[in-house]
């Protein structure tokens, strides 16, 4: 069964969808909703689009276990999804979640922040189009960041899209002629994929 989670915010709204099967969960995207209302519409939304069961509420409360403000307006938001969707919502303690999100995300020997992974929304509603389309691979997408690829890029040559970075690096190793028993040097600090092309 799937379940929303939902990060309330003045401005932003967060959103993830969960399953209790798989026991897994990913990151929908973060919006900018102009008033309550309108964001009461787009989980109407979500509801039908992923058949929702339940909804998670992040709960903020100030750290002596007392209402903060939003903790007061996220409480009325539940109530007001309950009843407008029929549909169980529970909220969650989220006291100190960031701080713990960073913990997993940063080296632990080093505390470095490798990185905070940022995708625009016009590059979600551009995948979206995809995956709603008839074509998952090769079609009308690829056609076109070829063609903008070549105008931007390489206007004397005809630009490819591959299935992934790996497989772009292996067709640039053989057309730039590299052949068993020659050197090859790659940076310390890089995907695996990188070298692997360089193996086969």
């Amino acid at each position: 069964m799937n379940y929303l989670g939902i990060d309330y915010g003045e401005v932003n709204y967060g959103f993830a969808i969960g399953n209790s099967i798989t026991k897994n969960s990913t990151t929908y995207f973060s919006e900018k909703i102009a008033s309550e209302k309108e964001a009461l519409k787009f989980i109407e939304n979500l509801i039908k689009e992923w058949d929702l069961k339940g909804i998670i509420l992040g709960y903020p409360l100030n750290m002596d276990d007392t209402d903060s403000k939003l903790s007061l307006k996220v409480s009325k938001f539940k109530l007001a999804c309950e009843q407008l969707f029929d549909i169980d919502v529970e909220l969650e303690d989220e006291r100190l979640t960031t701080w713990e999100a960073k913990e997993i995300m940063s080296d632990k020997n080093k505390g470095t922040l490798l990185f905070y992974p940022y995708i625009s929304k016009k590059s979600k509603k551009n995948v979206s189009k995809v995956l709603s389309g008839r074509w998952i691979g090769q079609g009308p997408m690829v056609d076109k960041f070829e063609k903008k690829f070549e105008e931007v890029i390489s206007k004397k040559h005809c630009a490819i899209a591959t299935g992934s970075g790996t497989d772009s690096l292996h067709l640039a190793y053989i057309l730039a002629g590299l052949k068993e028993g020659d050197e090859v040097i790659t940076t310390v600090f890089t995907c695996t994929a990188t070298n692997i092309p360089l193996l086969y």
